[in-house]
């Protein structure tokens, strides 16, 4: 059968060649969407007894906290009148946020757990909506409107579940385009000092292309 296919791809090498391109195009087009499908966490078994409370918890209880806001008054305390006034105007924003509930702050409650010992920072606790992809988009939203200054009066800085959920998936995503910028020309630099001829070095990683495409 072997024999067959490379007799076939000698006399016919040019038609092989087109049809192999107009494949790949065609893969390329269809796969592209494959991206949008492909779903992150799915790591629970949603029949454990955890997974069943924690369902409890975000239909009675506004889901457990997933999102916590570390506030830090640019001067003095955060009870102080400025940062104050920030703080519950941060607060009254999130609350607003479709992709939240449950939001608690230290200017809500005025707990002394939400607040540092030296009174210069508070947390805002929340929970973020949304199954394991969509929690991390939404956290991602939040956190790129907050995170920061705010207000001149704040500082914010995001922490809990959901903002290392964002931060892993934008990490791995720039992590995968570092490794493969590296690895790739190093590969066809070893293919070429192996096989001694561009053509010959080239052709495995066509040959990788074409089946991580059609894959």
């Amino acid at each position: 059968m072997f024999e067959h296919i490379a007799e076939l791809a000698i006399r016919r090498s040019r038609l092989i060649l087109i049809v192999a391109v107009v494949a790949v195009a065609l893969m390329g087009v269809l796969g592209a969407g494959a991206f949008g499908k492909l779903l992150g966490g799915g790591y629970d078994d949603p029949a454990s007894p955890s997974t069943r409370a924690g369902k409890v918890i975000d239909q009675k209880f506004g889901g457990e906290t997933n999102l916590v806001l570390l506030v830090r008054a640019a001067e003095g305390r955060v009870d102080a009148p400025a940062a104050q006034h920030s703080g519950r105007a941060l607060v009254a924003d999130l609350k607003k946020n479709p992709n939240l509930e449950n939001v608690i702050s230290y200017w809500d409650t005025a707990g002394p757990d939400l607040l540092s010992r030296d009174g210069r920072e508070a947390m805002v606790l929340a929970h973020v909506k949304g199954d394991d992809t969509e929690r991390g988009e939404n956290a991602k939203s939040v956190i790129d409107a907050y995170a920061g200054p705010y207000e001149g009066a704040l500082t914010v800085q995001a922490g809990g579940g959901a903002a290392v959920t964002s931060e892993m998936g934008t990490q791995a995503g720039e992590d995968l385009v570092l490794a493969e910028s590296i690895a790739v020309p190093l590969t066809l630099i070893l293919l070429l000092l192996v096989f001694g001829s561009m053509v010959a070095a080239i052709l495995p990683l066509a040959i990788g292309t074409i089946a991580i495409v059609g894959t």
